[in-house]
């Protein structure tokens, strides 16, 4: 089995009006920046055509969950019922899915920072279907927090 990681930095202070992958995900402008970036890392790692898009199961890990967009929508006067949606853990997977035109297994994992239990279970879980089934995992980690450049970091991997 190999992996091939990757790795994006999204600048959310940059965000284009119209994006290039614009095209490929429905109402793209009401989605939240977490989502928006992991587009936008897609969008990047396919142009460099650096990443198969094959692949038999998908594991979204993300840092807290939907905790960033469910403060947002609650923070709004009057709350968006337009943005309501993204305080749903799953949805960002679900613009994955739409991104990429693909549908199969996938897991939703939570992650703080402070811990790698959710990381340990998909590499566990990449590796087990590898082996058992000859399945390749796609392992997508959005991190909410910024870096040292005021950007999100988005890393992508490759179990194959």
């Amino acid at each position: 089995m190999s992996v091939q990681s990757f790795s994006f930095c999204f600048d959310p202070q940059k965000k284009s009006a119209d994006p290039l992958w614009k095209d490929r995900v429905e109402r793209w402008y009401q989605l939240d920046e977490t989502s928006m970036a992991v587009c936008s890392a897609l969008s990047e790692w396919n142009l460099q055509q650096r990443w198969p898009k094959l692949f038999d199961q998908f594991i979204y890990i993300s840092d807290f969950g939907s905790n960033v967009a469910d403060a947002e929508f609650v923070a709004q006067n009057p709350p968006s019922p337009s943005r309501f949606v993204y305080t749903l853990p799953s949805i960002a997977p679900a613009v994955i899915n739409q991104f990429l035109s693909w549908s199969g297994p996938v897991y939703c994992l939570n992650q703080t920072t402070a811990s790698s239990s959710a990381w340990s279970w998909a590499e566990k879980l990449a590796e087990s279907h590898f082996k058992k089934k000859g399945w390749s995992t796609f392992i997508l980690v959005a991190s909410l927090q910024l870096n040292a450049t005021r950007q999100r970091l988005i890393k992508g991997y490759m179990y194959e």
